[in-house]
């Protein structure tokens, strides 16, 4: 949980249920997830990508540092990028509001379609 959510990102009631659904997942099915991400390079390919893309990723993600995402980015050739302060890898959870401020300032540009 540390690694998805600074110290009081969520309430106590928030922590506990997203803590909750964390443990009532298998271990095979989230091994299997991470294996899959771990043994598939598609960077040859990412330049394919011709649809707006919306890139949000968290200043603090033990997983995924923000230089690899800048990286995303830059090969993207229609993305843009918001990387939220004081954030980890349960980015959505914790930082509902600005994830939904950002897509919806997204939709509403015109970029998304």
């Amino acid at each position: 949980m540390h690694d998805r959510f600074h110290d009081g990102a969520l309430t106590a009631k928030q922590w506990a249920w997203f803590a909750a659904q964390q443990q009532a997942w298998s271990r095979a099915s989230i091994l299997n997830a991470l294996g899959v991400l771990v043994g598939t390079d598609l960077s040859a390919r990412v330049g394919e990508i011709r649809c707006p893309t919306l890139l949000l990723h968290p200043d603090g993600s033990p997983f995924i540092p923000v230089p690899i995402m800048a990286e995303l980015h830059r090969l993207l050739p229609n993305a843009r990028l918001r990387v939220v302060e004081h954030s980890r890898h349960g980015l959505p959870f914790s930082h509902a509001g600005i994830c939904s401020a950002a897509l919806r300032s997204f939709l509403d540009s015109g970029s998304a379609g």
